[in-house]
């Protein structure tokens, strides 16, 4: 498990390695820090401010985006946020849990719209998964081969450690952790010095690659994007939400690189809401700029008119948008050609010639628009009969 000494240390060392300190610069996190967001953590007791966090008072908006909870998905997010009190009760030290309503139903609006973009996904890459709590889902998601996730919040990253701990258990591998192995021969420390009866002889078993150890969550700190640049996978779908807009200029270009490379050919780049432009900047431009063609792009209120001859008649759907969503994809996507063009990247965009697109944001399904006492009660009797 990783602790911040474990962190700071592994960043500290690799602060040392860099060739030069602008890589470092890179990834500060100006826009936190102005805010006064808490990006340190020196216990894990730091961590409790940040269980509800990013997402205040936007659950009902989400209930009615995914057009409300229907019994499966009311089931999936009892399921989360019991892992999230289980989470607090195991490693916070404390008997008054936080429970996230909003976070945790912004996490299961992404997952569900995924599902629908790209129902056979097996591999996931996150960038900035903020409290981490995707993974929530992603974790009981059928058929999943790897989640990645790539973090530069120190904070954000150890409450990400511990949830993926807890979800994924000896599947879960952590790249900040500060490698212990000794390139030499350890038996030399006894050989000559140390009668044989002093000490036992350790026994050791390496398991990494075994069936126990395979890993299907990898979680890599901002120095380790190399290794994850190079980790030789390409994902079915990359993710990056709430976050376009505050990384550094820098790091968006980086990030946005490292989605280019790593993004399958027939895989798509998600996001639900781009963060807060505290700059001024054209975010799109940099996604046009990068390569990546948008296949949906809508923020606010929407109508469309499915069907009918020059825009009459025909269904009408209307969409309330808690923040902006969007789907992109990039060079090698059959659709690609067809929409990488500057006048797509307007809003609303959408490229009927993907028919999933409105089941994932247009869906049809109802659901009810639950009372969060009723949801309270039914995770205490769930809590107290575990």
């Amino acid at each position: 498990m990783l602790d911040p000494t474990q962190y700071r240390l592994a960043e500290t060392i690799a602060k040392q390695q860099l060739p030069t300190w602008r890589i470092a610069q890179r990834h500060t996190l100006e826009v936190f820090e102005k805010a006064g967001f808490p990006v340190r953590a020196n216990s894990f007791a730091d961590l409790r401010p940040l269980i509800d966090t990013m997402q205040e008072n936007r659950f009902d908006s989400y209930v009615r985006e995914l057009g409300g909870l229907t019994p499966a998905r009311r089931s999936m997010l009892m399921a989360a946020l019991r892992d999230i009190c289980i989470l607090q009760l195991k490693y916070l030290n404390t008997q008054e849990v936080v429970v996230p309503f909003s976070t945790v139903m912004s996490a299961l609006a992404i997952y569900q719209k995924i599902s629908l973009l790209k129902p056979d996904f097996k591999s996931i890459l996150e960038i900035g998964p903020g409290c981490g709590y995707t993974s929530l889902f992603f974790a009981r998601h059928e058929g999943l081969e790897n989640y990645s996730s790539v973090e530069a919040c120190e904070s954000f990253y150890l409450l990400q450690s511990l949830l993926d701990t807890h979800l994924f258990g000896s599947n879960f591998r952590e790249y900040a952790a500060v490698p212990s192995q000794s390139s030499g021969d350890s038996s030399w420390h006894g050989g000559g010095y140390f009668r044989s009866d002093d000490y036992e002889h350790l026994n050791t078993l390496t398991v990494a690659g075994s069936a126990c150890h395979r890993e299907i969550c990898s979680h890599y700190p901002w120095w380790r994007i190399p290794d994850l640049a190079g980790c030789g996978r390409k994902f079915d779908v990359i993710t990056s939400n709430a976050n376009l807009n505050e990384f550094s200029v820098g790091a968006l270009t980086e990030y946005l690189a490292l989605s280019y490379q790593l993004l399958a050919d027939d895989g798509i780049f998600f996001f639900q809401c781009p963060g807060w432009n505290h700059d001024g900047r054209d975010t799109n431009r940099f996604l046009y700029e990068a390569g990546f063609a948008p296949l949906f792009l809508a923020a606010g209120t929407v109508e469309l008119r499915l069907g009918g001859e020059g825009g009459a008649g025909g269904r009408l759907i209307r969409q309330e948008f808690t923040v902006p969503n969007g789907v992109l994809v990039k060079r090698g996507h059959p659709l690609w050609a067809g929409q990488f063009r500057s006048e797509c990247f307007t809003q609303p965009t959408v490229c009927f010639a993907e028919p999933r697109l409105l089941d994932a944001f247009f869906p049809a399904e109802a659901g009810s628009l639950p009372d969060r006492h009723d949801l309270l009660e039914e995770l205490g009797a769930s809590l107290s009969s575990s």
